[in-house]
């Protein structure tokens, strides 16, 4: 275990790896994190344009039923942590912080992209605070996006162009 005092810091530091294709390092960091997508209901928002609506209008929706919702999206706009919620409160700093540090080793050994580790993070918080449903957006889309590797329940499609 590394001793990371900024985790978001570390997960930025990703971002120079760039985009790589496959789902191999998702599923081996998931598998790492003992699987957290096993024990999760999710729903997988793809889409060219219209999946953050799509997603947060969702999460609204279900939380009205009294549902506990996690809710992951991309971009951020001001923050890291606003990609990861749970009705609308975003996950904590602290948090981050103890998943970099417990994980950080296996996710340099598999040479993750920021995006895998994101997801991977996204599930294993979700999963920790029993969610009762998770909403999770696409982000490069297709079949090796790393929320592809999540075994959603539910697959919603928003408008796709070229």
């Amino acid at each position: 275990m590394s001793n990371y005092s900024n985790g978001i810091e570390f997960l930025l530091s990703l971002e120079t790896q760039g985009i790589k294709m496959g789902l191999r390092r998702t599923k081996q960091l998931l598998s790492v994190c003992n699987n957290p997508e096993n024990h999760l209901k999710s729903i997988q928002i793809i889409g060219t344009n219209g999946k953050g609506s799509t997603a947060s209008c969702l999460s609204s929706i279900l939380e009205n039923k009294k549902l506990t919702v996690g809710l992951y999206t991309s971009p951020h706009l001001v923050r890291l942590n606003e990609r990861i919620q749970i009705n609308r409160i975003h996950i904590s700093d602290s948090y981050i912080d103890k998943f970099i540090n417990k994980y950080s080793q296996d996710i340099i050994d598999l040479s993750c992209t920021f995006f895998e580790v994101m997801t991977v993070m996204s599930l294993k918080y979700f999963t920790h605070n029993n969610v009762d449903i998770a909403i999770l957006e696409t982000g490069l889309g297709g079949q090796f996006d790393s929320v592809t590797a999540c075994k959603p329940m539910l697959q919603l499609f928003t408008s796709i162009s070229k």
